[in-house]
């Protein structure tokens, strides 16, 4: 699992100019976890301390308004990073 956290975070334009041995670091202290499809990850307003890269699948980023009416507004796939 460190070996595709490592390459995945490699792919990330965020770590891009980052000398190996830093992104290696960052693997070795990510935390893998597994979302089931349909799972909500960070509602609009949440507060957090965490960075998601996204390793493999999609994430849907979306707006709900009031009348539960949801907009898509972008759909990213592995290598993405999502934070607050």
């Amino acid at each position: 699992m460190l070996e595709i956290v490592f390459k995945t975070l490699k792919l990330v334009p965020f770590f891009t100019k980052l000398p190996d041995e830093i992104i290696l670091a960052l693997a070795q202290k990510a935390v893998p976890v597994e979302f089931s499809k349909q799972t909500t990850i960070i509602n609009e307003g949440d507060q957090t301390n965490s960075l998601y890269v996204i390793l493999s699948g999609k994430v849907r980023i979306f707006s709900s308004y009031e009348d539960s009416k949801e907009i898509t507004l972008l759909i990213e796939e592995s290598g993405a990073r999502l934070s607050k």
